[in-house]
């Protein structure tokens, strides 16, 4: 049996290159990429990437170029909006960051009529309408913020050892209501 390679796959060197790449893409010099790094797991695969940074507006810049180098032709076309911001509150830091995809509408192909019946030969639009929730539900992303001092106040997932907030944030419901994850924490 013949094995042939298929040219449009990268090789894993490649894909994490790209990867460090388009994490630093809107990123200024302060940005620091401390660990990029592929994950799988229980079936799944995912990447992990490690920032650091002294000012807020750094890591902003990046995540807001997150997945415009990713979302080509042929792939899920959206818009990517991050917004993050860091405020003084009666002595106390305020962090708050927003996150959405909002994935473009592609209008459904007008079905073909097979000889002689008046049904369509194959209803892509409820293909589509089934399939966008299936394919949204494998990405999860995860958002984690480490705080210099004892997180008091959080909407996070889960609060670890005091100061490290997680948000476990879904891509299909985040989709589906046209709304924001928004994350927040203050310590």
């Amino acid at each position: 049996m013949k094995s042939s390679s298929d040219p449009s796959k990268k090789a894993p060197a490649d894909e994490m290159a790209e990867f460090k790449k388009e994490m630093l893409s809107g990123a200024s010099g302060n940005l620091k990429l401390k660990e990029a790094k592929e994950i799988r797991q229980n079936g799944a695969r995912g990447w992990l990437a490690v920032f650091q940074f002294k000012d807020l507006r750094d890591i902003a810049a990046a995540m807001a170029s997150l997945g415009k180098g990713s979302l080509k032709e042929g792939e899920l076309k959206g818009k990517n909006q991050w917004s993050v911001e860091l405020e003084k509150v009666a002595g106390k830091n305020r962090f708050t960051g927003k996150f959405l995809l909002d994935l473009e509408q592609k209008k459904a192909a007008t079905p073909k009529l097979t000889a002689g019946t008046e049904e369509p030969a194959f209803d892509m639009k409820g293909l589509e309408e089934q399939m966008m929730p299936l394919l949204l539900g494998m990405i999860k992303m995860r958002f984690t913020l480490h705080t210099p001092t004892p997180i008091t106040e959080s909407n996070a997932d889960m609060v670890l050892q005091g100061n490290t907030a997680v948000w476990n944030c879904s891509m299909a419901a985040s989709v589906k209501s046209k709304k924001p994850i928004e994350m927040k924490a203050t310590y």
